[in-house]
């Protein structure tokens, strides 16, 4: 990020920079996720005498929710990281 920065990238195509990577592995357990997810629930509700149909806003609501701890987490980290000092990171470098 610090040769980034030096180089001359954005405080914002850093941010995007750093959670692209979240995104994209989140997208991705979320798609390999919810079929296997819905046909283990189906399979498990229907063994008791009163079960639930299965609705797609009980895979849609978690998917949200671990969309924006993902947004909030990356993005504090992605800010606090391009609003450092350039110099005092390639120091350590």
């Amino acid at each position: 990020m610090g040769i980034r920065k030096v180089v001359g990238a954005s405080s914002i195509q850093l941010f995007l920079l750093h959670t692209k990577s979240f995104l994209q592995f989140l997208i991705v357990s979320l798609v390999v996720a919810w079929p296997a997810i819905w046909y283990l629930s189906d399979k498990w509700l229907q063994t008791f005498a009163y079960h639930i149909k299965l609705n797609v806003w009980y895979f849609i609501t978690p998917g949200i929710i671990a969309l924006f701890i993902t947004l909030v987490t990356s993005g504090y980290h992605g800010i606090k990281n391009a609003l450092v000092n350039p110099v005092d990171i390639l120091k350590y470098e």
